[in-house]
């Protein structure tokens, strides 16, 4: 029995340090990117009603091969511009700023940029895991 705890505790510790920091706000991103030497992955998403987002999620960013890769590269800033939109709410104000200052019209759209926010890599659309891995990785 002990054995099996001691295996399943190993398991979970494993999850836990392996993936990639998320945030939802610039100022933590690009904090947590300057002290850690990593650069800002950012992704425009439409978690709950963009098809090719939802893929990209479910099928690439949520991959444990994807976060082994990025967990030490990058910091994912998140702007996930849910539905029903209110045009008022906190998350449409910055996912429009955010979308404006980065002149982003389609989704997902994933672009990679240093801790100081210069533009590195674009990608727009839905990619296979490797494919993602091999464009992030030039």
């Amino acid at each position: 029995m002990r054995k099996l705890l001691l295996t399943i505790l190993f398991f979970i510790s494993i999850s836990v340090f392996s993936q990639i920091t998320k945030t939802d706000t610039w100022d933590e991103a690009q904090k947590i990117a300057l002290s850690e030497n990593k650069d800002i992955l950012i992704e425009f998403t439409g978690s709950s009603w963009c098809k090719p987002c939802i893929r990209m999620e479910k099928e690439v960013l949520s991959d444990p091969k994807f976060e082994e890769f990025a967990k030490d590269k990058f910091v994912l800033f998140v702007l996930d511009l849910q539905m029903p939109i209110k045009v008022d709410s906190e998350n449409y104000q910055t996912f429009e700023r955010y979308k404006k200052i980065h002149n982003v019209s389609f989704y997902p759209t994933y672009i990679l940029t240093d801790s100081d926010g210069k533009e590195k890599i674009r990608l727009k659309g839905y990619y296979s895991l490797n494919n993602f891995i091999k464009k992030l990785s030039k």
